[in-house]
């Protein structure tokens, strides 16, 4: 507050000026609010609590309090809507906007390792032409300074001579024992047949076994089977084997040929084997052998 006498500036509190003492005018206070209507009664003047409807001290109604004016709503003004500007003539229509995609990592990465391999690829490259194409290092041949020797050579001293001794001669050799070779060529030959059933009925099927063996210390060759005997009429072939053999016979192999007859007429049987083979002496030799073994079969109904 300021004063009025010298025009110091005082609190707004103050009552007496701070310089020249002078009272300072009293500030106006506030009227007290009345209270709300509705709360004093009109009666006994007591004061009651705000919204009471009797008196708390006489107990007469108390007035009610006048009604506060109804707010009315804020009104809305809606304006209608008029759409898209329309757009110039000749001008290109607005496409519509997109939602921005975010970048692919992808070609980064694939970017990277492309950028990898290659300089692995440049490493690897340098690495083999240093290793084979920059070829060896040659030594350099280092030789050794040769020192003259300026000694003088000692004499050399004779070995002295043994005296020989004589040996007794050796005994002479007993000739060694010659073993002969036997140059006499044999031939010799076995021949074995067997069936596979001394009787069996009309339409059953025999088996028929015929085996050479060369027992002597000649190969032959070029074999020939043939059954001897009057089975024609009782049997009829059904597998009948090559029976010629173009196969070279060594001594101790052998070489079988199987024949399949079926009975067709009741009987006694009996046959026997016959090989022809040609030895490989000189000149060959044709020479026929025969089973020393008969079979004999019996064909019943």
């Amino acid at each position: 507050m300021k004063c009025s006498n010298c025009g110091f500036e005082n609190r707004a509190d103050a009552r007496f000026c701070k310089r020249c003492g002078q009272p300072l005018p009293a500030l106006s206070t506030p009227s007290a609010t009345p209270p709300p209507p509705g709360t004093i009664c009109p009666a006994c003047g007591a004061t009651a609590k705000p919204g009471a409807r009797f008196c708390p001290r006489c107990g007469k109604p108390l007035a009610a309090p006048p009604p506060s004016p109804a707010q009315s709503p804020p009104l809305t003004v809606t304006q209608p809507s008029m759409g898209p500007l329309p757009q110039p003539y000749g001008s290109p229509p607005t496409a519509p906007s997109q939602p921005q995609r975010r970048p692919s990592r992808w070609p980064l990465l694939a970017g990277g390792i492309v950028a990898f391999l290659c300089i692995v690829a440049i490493i690897a490259a340098a690495w083999f032409a240093l290793k084979h194409l920059g070829g060896e290092e040659t030594p350099i041949p280092t030789t050794a300074p040769t020192v003259e020797s300026t000694a003088k050579p000692s004499p050399t001293v004779p070995p002295p001579t043994a005296t020989p001794t004589l040996l007794p001669p050796p005994p002479p050799l007993s000739p060694e024992p010659t073993t002969e070779v036997s140059s006499t060529l044999s031939f010799d030959a076995q021949v074995g047949i067997a069936a596979s059933a001394p009787e069996l009925r009309v339409g059953e099927v025999l088996t028929v076994t015929v085996t050479i063996t060369n027992t002597g210390n000649v190969p032959f060759d070029h074999l020939r089977y043939q059954l001897v005997g009057e089975w024609e009429q009782f049997f009829t072939v059904i597998a009948e084997p090559a029976t010629e053999h173009e196969i070279e016979v060594l001594n101790g192999e052998s070489q079988t040929v199987t024949f399949e007859l079926k009975a067709i007429q009741t009987g006694v049987i009996q046959f026997h084997a016959d090989v022809t083979v040609d030895t490989q002496e000189e000149p060959p030799v044709t020479k026929p052998i025969s089973s020393e073994k008969v079979v004999e079969v019996s064909v019943v109904e």
